[in-house]
């Protein structure tokens, strides 16, 4: 799905009428986005309402930038995402990604991948909120053991695809466990 730079979603937003400046809701009509840094991703918070149609959001080119604060606010604006990715988001921890489970129940595609301070409460409450996640992967995400892959084993048989790389704490046991309640998986 190509993504709008912010020259062109200011565009979008922003029309003359008669020498007026009139903003126009197509931003809830926006169906994907990844910010290139912090200030776009506001920018769209601002723009967008509660009935955004945000249905992936790739927050993974924020890095260490992004915080709980940010999700908060993703949470309380975006209630249609089916995939979000965070790859890389260090300062994101529980709190935070259980917000926008909890406001997001179609999550079908989950990234995770070296979000440090992610642990099994984000997976023991995700599993709760969103039991058709299909895609999911949990590389380098040091927080994660098999507690967390019983919790979503407990609640999903719809993954296909599933990523642990160099994942410490989960053991032959949690694999295992997630394996067998997830038969269609890949890999």
């Amino acid at each position: 799905m190509p993504y709008l730079t912010v020259p062109d979603r200011v565009k979008l937003s922003l029309t003359s009428k008669d020498n007026k400046l009139e903003v126009d809701n197509r931003w809830d009509s926006l169906t994907a986005f990844k910010p290139k840094n912090l200030a776009e991703l506001n920018f769209l918070l601002i723009k967008i309402t509660n009935q955004s149609q945000m249905r992936e959001l790739d927050l993974s080119s924020l890095g260490s930038k992004l915080t709980d604060l940010e999700m908060f606010y993703v949470a309380k604006k975006c209630h249609n995402l089916t995939s979000l990715n965070l790859s890389n988001c260090i300062n994101i921890t529980d709190p935070g990604l259980l917000a926008i489970l909890a406001t997001n129940t179609g999550i079908t595609h989950l990234d995770l991948d070296a979000c440090l301070r992610i642990t099994d409460v984000s997976l023991i409450g995700g599993a709760i909120f969103n039991s058709g996640i299909t895609k999911l992967n949990l590389s380098y995400a040091a927080g994660i053991s098999d507690k967390g892959l019983r919790a979503i084993a407990a609640t999903n048989n719809e993954i296909t695809d599933l990523t642990l790389l160099n994942c410490g704490k989960i053991t032959d046991d949690g694999v295992a466990a997630i394996a067998t309640a997830n038969p269609g998986i890949k890999k």
